[in-house]
């Protein structure tokens, strides 16, 4: 399971996409193109992809991934540490998850690893 959004924010991540429990949703990247094609039919840039339910506090938490015209440019798939993602868009994931509490139902993640997401 995954949630998505689209970033109005001029900094390089034109979405996000959110791991929902403990599966990645890197398994359902062709669903992932479907709904962002809906969204935005021709979605060019970065897609980051947000997978501490999935994978935990861990160096491979975040993974971006090129989208060209609505389709993943699958060989642009790279894995990045956390301090090479934007302050901004922590944060904005730390609201994210504050105001959603559900996302972490079904996920790998701890009370305490919760409680240290959303005070970032």
């Amino acid at each position: 399971m995954f949630d998505i959004r689209l970033l109005d924010n001029g900094f390089g991540f034109e979405a996000i996409v959110t791991a929902i429990g403990y599966e990645s949703p890197l398994s359902a990247l062709s669903g992932i193109e479907d709904e962002l094609r809906v969204l935005d039919n021709s979605l060019t840039g970065t897609v980051v992809f947000d997978l501490v339910c999935s994978n935990g506090l861990v160096w491979n938490r975040f993974m971006v991934m090129n989208i060209k015209d609505g389709s993943f440019v699958f060989s642009t798939a790279h894995v990045v540490e956390q301090n090479q993602v934007p302050s901004w868009l922590l944060e904005h994931q730390a609201v994210i998850f504050k105001n959603n509490p559900q996302f972490f139902d079904d996920s790998i993640i701890t009370h305490d690893e919760y409680v240290h997401i959303v005070a970032a």
